[in-house]
């Protein structure tokens, strides 16, 4: 086989090293150079062509015989009683309703040998109208979450192990806790609450709980269930049942947003109601700190009713108009025909503002109409047009506020709609 040449730099020419320890010039690496190969690599095998083939013929021929035992016949069946209206690879498909943020939300899921696969809207529910949220669209995810919640958890009053500090080293990872890894608003306390976690079976959690109602006296006093805000039939059904049986006991609801707005309606109302706005019907809208179409309560119904006045069916029809106060940019914010940077603490000075302006423009605000004055913090000129729009669609337009405003900024733009007549009509 003809060689090729070993390669030879010509005079003159820039000479490249591999490491610095060749740039030494030292003999270990310079014998590694001139060697292509390792030791023995030249070196013949005294195996021959022949035996070789001999040793994987039999290995072949063996493989062969292999595969023509014959097995035992198993069958597999996927039920040991076959549940009825199902065949397997066939979907199934379920209607039924979640709790999103305290407001019941129909839905359609699809599952797939008993596991739901999929969410979507069910098109014949009041509040949802066939669209779901992108919070209920990962729903199933949690049902395979590995970090899920498998059992009830039983506190009971014990010293707890120390907080890991900054700079300790933890059982089981290596390293030690980098302040960097962590949130930079995050403080941890030197210990956490006295109290101890343990895990129950639901067996036993509920046979102690039981155990334990039935040994309460004075009608239950002393007892108190913290619930989430949820407008379902059968939760209230349960409530009333625990509350005949124990009329001394107290039931709370709490969450960390959204009790503003019940605040606020009961504030200008005297009245626990909730509102239903009936975005479809308004011709203008003006959302104060308020994601509506995305992060707020209702934001399904609500964002399928306000897509209506988005669409043109006749040449007479006219889109309506979104006006957005906010602090940070939003899905809301994003679909404004107009929008301004308000921060949320200055949401009751934009109303107040607002509720002025409509008083000059003749808008009968009641007991308010001599108490408000412009805020400074507010855009004079864009207040200014919000007014001048709301004043011209009387009764068709609407003023909402965010969630996590407090009670009197809600129970102030309930006063702006009522003095708008959009009561009973939009509102």
């Amino acid at each position: 086989m003809k060689r090729l040449p070993l390669f030879k730099p010509e005079p003159g020419a820039p000479t490249y090293w591999r490491s610095l320890a060749h740039l030494a010039d030292k003999p270990e690496v310079n014998d590694l150079v001139e060697r292509e190969f390792s030791d023995g690599a030249s070196t013949l095998d005294t195996t021959s062509r022949r035996s070789f083939l001999t040793v994987m013929s039999a290995s072949f021929a063996a493989m062969g015989l292999a595969g023509c035992v014959r097995r035992p016949e198993e069958k597999i069946i996927p039920y040991q009683k076959m549940p009825e209206n199902l065949i397997p690879g066939l979907p199934q498909f379920y209607a039924t309703a979640v709790c999103d943020q305290g407001e019941a939300l129909g839905l359609l899921v699809e599952c797939h040998e008993g596991r739901p696969t999929k969410i979507e809207g069910n098109p014949d529910h009041p509040a949802s109208l066939g669209g779901t949220s992108s919070w209920v669209q990962a729903l199933p995810l949690d049902l395979y979450d590995p970090d899920r919640l498998p059992t009830p958890i039983h506190l009971e009053a014990g010293k707890s192990d120390p907080v890991p500090r900054m700079g300790d080293e933890l059982p089981g990872l290596p390293g030690k806790i980098d302040p960097r890894h962590l949130p930079a608003m995050l403080v941890l306390p030197d210990h956490l609450p006295e109290m101890r976690a343990i895990r129950r079976t639901w067996d036993d959690a509920l046979g102690e709980l039981n155990a334990r109602l039935d040994g309460l006296r004075g009608g239950g006093a002393g007892l108190r269930v913290l619930v989430e805000p949820c407008a379902s039939p059968s939760l209230t059904r349960v409530k009333t049942a625990l509350l005949a049986r124990f009329p001394q006991a107290r039931i709370a609801e709490y969450t960390s947003t959204g009790g503003g707005q019940r605040a606020g309606l009961r504030l200008a109302t005297g009245e626990a109601v909730s509102l239903d706005i009936a975005y479809d019907k308004a011709n203008v809208v003006v959302a104060i700190d308020s994601d509506f179409l995305n992060t707020d309560p209702g934001s399904t119904l609500a964002s399928k009713r306000f897509s209506r006045g988005r669409r043109i069916r006749r040449s007479a029809d006219r889109l309506n108009r979104l006006y957005v106060a906010e602090p940070a940019f939003t899905v809301t914010g994003m679909s404004a025909d107009h929008r301004a940077i308000v921060p949320a603490s200055q949401a009751e000075d934009f109303l107040v503002s607002l509720a002025a302006e409509l008083g000059k423009r003749g808008v009968a605000m009641g007991a308010l109409g001599g108490k408000l004055r412009p805020a400074g913090t507010a855009d004079a000129k864009f207040v200014a047009a919000v007014a001048g729009d709301l004043d011209k669609n009387r009764g068709a337009s609407v003023v909402v506020v965010g969630p996590r405003q407090p009670a009197p900024v809600h129970a102030l733009a309930l006063a702006i709609n009522e003095a708008l007549g959009n009561t009973g009509k939009t509102v």
